[in-house]
């Protein structure tokens, strides 16, 4: 039965989560002067978007789309159907955006779904149709391709829905339809995680920070400390960043490469190595050279010991130290 104790709480906390987020997110549109309908409409779609993201983690959703797709694939189809509505609401509420956007957005939803379709059953290996999922997901993201189909608010509102939509996406395909096992895609910490967690994150500020002053990959330059604005930072990395990236690159990646290669600790290091490469377009810097070498070995590094992290622990323990490294290199070393 969907609706047993455990996804009753796990919804709930879901809608309470998502209305949270999405009154903070209000309160910075009302300091833009932004309110009224076209508000109300961009709130609602990021609010649905919001809470599938934290009930896939915290009920047993993807399960029930895997018992749903069991030999009936062809209803593999229907998946994206309710981000494409999340979108519809955005479009049609702001008024920002073109009808070819729509097309942009649905290329952007099934073309993943046909890559997980054409992975044979059962199979836990890497596959070229895995490959050809995390392009038609990553690229489009990465590349800054998809992102001008969610322009409000301010022509910069891409972010919090283009990254939401892409974790729904990715958890309801990998395991609902492909039926990827070992993803551990859920919001939870256990009392032993903490020590794991805090082992891998001060052994990656050990590797990275004292090097990272050596070459100018870091520098003190620390913005003006202000508590909530500092928490607000870190919820952002986390929700919008971290947890994307860990999904991706250790869920997904990570995961098939382990079950591929027999050595595990080559699959880590190949995992964190191709996670460095990931940022080849991001600067260390703002006006920092790219791509910058500097940038994609210290990601490596960082990746390493967030996948020994996600081995242990899983997603969620990963990307909370993710994170912190994030939230800390940017407001104390990376300047402005």
């Amino acid at each position: 039965m969907f609706l047993s104790h455990k996804n009753k709480a796990g919804l709930a906390i879901s809608f309470v989560a998502a209305t949270i987020f999405c009154l903070i997110l209000n309160q910075l549109l009302l300091e833009h002067n932004i309110s009224g309908p076209t508000a109300w409409a961009g709130l609602s779609s990021l609010f649905l978007l919001f809470a599938l993201y934290f009930a896939l983690g915290t009920t047993n959703l993807t399960d029930k789309i895997q018992q749903w797709t069991k030999g009936h694939k062809a209803r593999s189809l229907l998946i994206p159907l309710p981000l494409l509505f999340t979108y519809l609401i955005y479009f049609f509420g702001t008024k920002e955006n073109q009808l070819i956007h729509i097309v942009y957005v649905s290329l952007f939803l099934w073309l993943p779904v046909f890559c997980a379709m054409s992975t044979p059953g059962g199979v836990q290996k890497m596959t070229w149709s895995d490959l050809a999922f995390v392009l038609a997901i990553w690229g489009p993201i990465d590349g800054v391709l998809i992102q001008e189909a969610w322009h409000w608010p301010l022509g910069q509102g891409s972010s919090a829905y283009v990254n939401t939509t892409a974790i729904c996406l990715t958890i309801m395909l990998a395991i609902g339809v492909r039926g990827l096992e070992g993803v551990r895609y859920n919001f939870k910490v256990q009392k032993q995680d903490w020590k794991i967690m805090s082992l891998n994150l001060n052994l990656a500020s050990v590797c990275i920070i004292p090097l990272g002053f050596v070459v100018g990959f870091v520098r003190w330059a620390p913005l003006e400390f202000e508590i909530t604005q500092f928490i607000s930072t870190f919820l952002g990395i986390l929700l919008m960043v971290a947890i994307p990236e860990e999904l991706f690159f250790r869920g997904f990646i990570q995961n098939l490469l382990q079950k591929s290669m027999k050595n595990q600790h080559h699959a880590l290091i190949l995992a964190s190595i191709l996670f460095g490469l990931g940022h080849f377009n991001n600067d260390a810097y703002p006006g920092g050279p790219i791509p910058d070498i500097r940038y994609i070995f210290f990601a490596s590094v960082a990746g390493y010991f967030y996948g020994k992290t996600w081995i242990k622990c899983g997603i969620f323990p990963a990307a909370i130290i993710h994170a912190i490294m994030d939230t800390i290199w940017m407001q104390f070393l990376r300047g402005t």
